[in-house]
């Protein structure tokens, strides 16, 4: 079962199934992990329709539960808790802005591996001084951009 929770919203989320695909690895080729294969993502946007797009690509991944919070603040409480497998991160969020929590999320042995990838309208490249996986994904962006850069942060099968 994926889950999806926005917690903007009080109450807010929705259980979803899990749409398996029936493929049965072949007795020499074992298949690669795919995309959606019980994962997390938390997703920090201060944009109520950017964070529901979000979830709504997740959800339709098999396997996965997204999370979303509308501030760094939040996300940063989100994360005293929960450990994902992905962040995706916008950057100009108001108090906290998402360079700010990259740099604190960083600074946190457990969460310091955590693959991020950063959303903006304003700045068109990443700054020079970022470390770990990380992708750069400017706003507005595809679907397929979202996912291919989970798939890649994560080396997964997108298939």
């Amino acid at each position: 079962m994926g889950s999806v929770r926005d917690k903007d919203v009080p109450g807010a989320g929705a259980t979803l199934s899990d749409h398996t695909t029936g493929e049965t690895p072949g007795p020499h080729d074992p298949p690669a992990p795919r995309l959606g294969a019980h994962r997390s993502v938390l997703i920090v946007d201060d944009e109520r329709t950017i964070r529901e797009l979000l979830i709504a690509v997740f959800a339709d991944l098999p396997g996965w539960a997204a999370t979303a919070v509308p501030d760094g603040t939040e996300a940063l409480a989100t994360l005293a808790t929960l450990r994902p497998d992905l962040l995706v991160l916008d950057v100009n969020l108001p108090g906290l802005t998402g360079l700010e929590v990259y740099q604190r999320l960083r600074a946190q042995e457990a969460l310091a591996a955590v693959p991020v990838i950063f959303m903006t309208a304003s700045l068109q490249r990443a700054p020079a001084d970022l470390v770990g996986p990380y992708r750069w994904v400017n706003k507005p962006f595809s679907l397929e951009e979202m996912h291919t850069a989970a798939a890649t942060l994560l080396g997964l099968d997108e298939s």
